[in-house]
């Protein structure tokens, strides 16, 4: 029998309230599907509703979460979103879909929104004891968002209460930088009590040795190189100078990250222009990832800045990654206020990224 035939006899079964009848006819059109490669999104989805109203409630959630699956490949986030928030509302001890909503919601760039998953997922995992699980969840979300400072001492808070106080003191440094860097006084002084009280060290104590006091001809200006003058506001970074191990790529990758370090010190997060400037050099020195980081930064000080959708666009297609490369520039459309001339590029890289994804959908409809 044919998948549409079965498909008709599952729809009469629904309209009689013969939900089981209906469920078997539609296994039957999964499996033909399979058989076939295919896939039907909207089948999984309708499958969960049945089995909800069957109470296969462990079935309910399976084919639900493989249909959030299946909207996200097809970069259709909100539906996605809508099937978690029915797992959510039929299923709600399954904590995993605040998980999932988190990640969409990182993956299309509202990280509030993000947040406010992640959040619930690590406040439920704790809440059913699974500590392990609760701390990983914040570590990814403070991965995604490394600016949310409430979130990284959320996170250094669960780490002590396991243990690991040397890994919450390094975090709790990162909100002790941010807090001086803004100029906010009294919470940097507790995030330092903070560090104290848990035994680690703080900031002043573990960083001299990157001030060498050396002549000034030793130091790696890295940001020069990087830059090449493009950024006015401190590129002069002093740090120590060691002898070569002999791996290059080591020795670079230590400067590096020095020099970042630095950066995140001096640089204003408003600066969207130095964060895109910044994100150039990196891409044409072939650090896509330094250089995705920077773009993110720039555009989160500033979301309409279109160059920056399109050069990151370019990035994701330059590792290899045309599905991130698509759902960035389409960000652009959201926030484009500027004429049809100024997207040329964009409509351009989005184009090359449906291409690599062999996808019928055009960007110009």
């Amino acid at each position: 029998m044919g998948i549409e035939s079965l498909k008709q006899q599952a729809r009469n079964h629904e309209q009689n309230a013969e939900w089981q009848s209906a469920l078997d006819q539609y296994t039957e059109v999964l499996a033909e599907l399979a058989g076939d490669e295919q896939v039907d999104i909207g089948l999984h989805h309708r499958m969960g509703d049945l089995y909800v109203r069957v109470g296969g409630l462990d079935q309910a959630v399976e084919h639900y979460v493989k249909a959030v699956e299946l909207y996200r490949e097809a970069y259709l986030p909100n539906n996605a979103i809508a099937v978690c928030k029915k797992i959510i509302r039929h299923v709600p001890q399954h904590h995993g879909a605040y998980l999932l909503m988190g990640r969409i919601r990182g993956e299309q760039g509202f990280l509030p929104e993000a947040r406010e998953n992640f959040l619930a997922y690590a406040d439920c995992m704790a809440s059913d004891g699974d500590m392990d699980e609760s701390v990983r969840a914040l570590i990814e979300f403070c991965d995604l968002a490394p600016d949310d400072v409430d979130a990284r001492v959320m996170l250094a808070e669960q780490m002590v209460a396991q243990g690991r106080e040397e890994e919450a003191a390094e975090h709790l440094r990162v909100a002790h930088r941010h807090y001086e860097h803004i100029g906010d006084a009294q919470q940097a002084e507790d995030m330092k009590a903070r560090i104290v009280a848990i035994g680690g060290t703080t900031v002043e104590e573990t960083s001299p040795e990157l001030e060498d006091t050396s002549d000034e001809d030793d130091f790696v200006d890295l940001g020069a190189m990087i830059l090449g003058g493009m950024a006015e506001k401190s590129t002069h970074f002093k740090v120590s100078c060691e002898e070569p191990s002999g791996d290059e790529q080591a020795d670079f990758a230590t400067v590096l990250a020095q020099f970042e370090d630095k950066v995140s010190e001096n640089l204003d997060s408003n600066d969207v222009q130095t964060h895109h400037d910044l994100g150039t050099a990196y891409k044409n020195m072939g650090l896509l990832d330094e250089a995705i980081g920077s773009f993110q930064a720039a555009l989160r000080a500033s979301a309409d800045h279109l160059p920056t959708y399109e050069l990151l666009g370019q990035t994701f297609l330059e590792m290899g990654r045309p599905e991130a490369a698509v759902k960035s520039m389409e960000r652009a459309f959201e926030v484009a206020t500027a004429g049809e001339e100024e997207l040329v590029g964009i409509y351009y890289y989005l184009g090359l990224a449906y291409t690599k994804l062999n996808s019928r959908q055009t960007v110009m409809e």
